[in-house]
């Protein structure tokens, strides 16, 4: 996959980890624009393994910071850095496994959300 269509898709599932209402629906069309090759899997592992990691601790907070978007080019920037980290350090593999762990329900109930859409 491209990289431009893996940032555009990063972009646009960040949009679940807002504090306003979630428009799934208007979500999972934009998904479908710009990411028609992607599979279903491909997109679950995407938001599971790379946006989520990054944009879900925005909802954790007690008064969540991003509460209309992320910046697309922080965005980029931080899961890159991210997925980097995953790649070459043993402690940030970890600490992404005790993320997903700990944050499973959450993550999973916030893709079917989007999934049904899809």
């Amino acid at each position: 996959m491209e990289d431009e269509i893996r940032e555009k898709i990063w972009i646009i599932m960040s949009d679940v980890f807002v504090d306003i209402e979630i428009d799934y629906k208007s979500i999972a069309e934009n998904l479908k624009l710009n990411a028609q090759d992607i599979s279903n899997d491909q997109l679950k592992i995407i938001f599971c393994n790379e946006v989520a990691p990054y944009c879900a601790p925005n909802m954790m907070a007690v008064i969540p910071p991003i509460w209309t978007g992320f910046a697309p080019e922080s965005l980029i920037k931080g899961i890159k850095e991210s997925n980097e980290k995953y790649k070459t350090s043993i402690y940030a593999m970890i600490k992404l496994d005790i993320f997903k762990l700990f944050n499973k329900s959450y993550i999973n109930e916030e893709w079917g959300n989007l999934e049904k859409y899809l």
